[in-house]
């Protein structure tokens, strides 16, 4: 006999970049998933919300004069619903043309080519501080990759 999984409801959800008066609200969900980078409230942030809480939070930090999509967060119990993608729809057209990068695992090159980012075949035109983030972070997540959009 083969049990299958009751089908799951998506959830209702809202996504909306938050003000600069939300900062402490980004830093709280942050620390509640275990994100431990530092942010800045200069960064933008987008957030997911689910009768009320965050449930998602995405940031774009311009680091050494460009923009770096960092800290895609949603809560274990909401992921796979499509709110990932959500978030950075509203990130995407948020940015405009501006060129981004991000240092994301491998396995989501095809997540984040949804908005235009595409792996970086060499670090020759990647800022400085990123190739050394990268090689930083190679140390414990050795399937980490370099992309780039626009």
């Amino acid at each position: 006999m083969t049990l299958m999984a009751a089908p799951q409801v998506v959830p209702d959800v809202e996504v909306k970049k938050l003000s600069e008066d939300q900062f402490e609200i980004a830093r709280s969900f942050y620390k509640s998933v275990g994100y431990v980078q530092p942010i800045q409230n200069h960064d933008k942030f987008f957030g997911a919300f689910h009768a009320g809480e965050m449930i998602g939070l995405v940031r774009l930090a311009f680091e050494n004069e460009v923009w770096v999509l960092r800290g895609m967060q949603v809560r274990p119990s909401y992921q796979f619903f499509g709110i990932g993608t959500k978030l950075i729809q509203l990130l995407d057209s948020d940015l405009g043309n501006e060129t981004c990068f991000c240092l994301p695992h491998g396995w989501l090159d095809n997540f984040y080519g949804q908005i235009g980012f595409k792996t970086a075949e060499s670090l020759e035109n990647c800022p400085v501080f990123l190739a050394q983030r990268l090689a930083e972070n190679k140390r414990k997540y050795p399937q980490l990759i370099l992309m780039k959009r626009g």
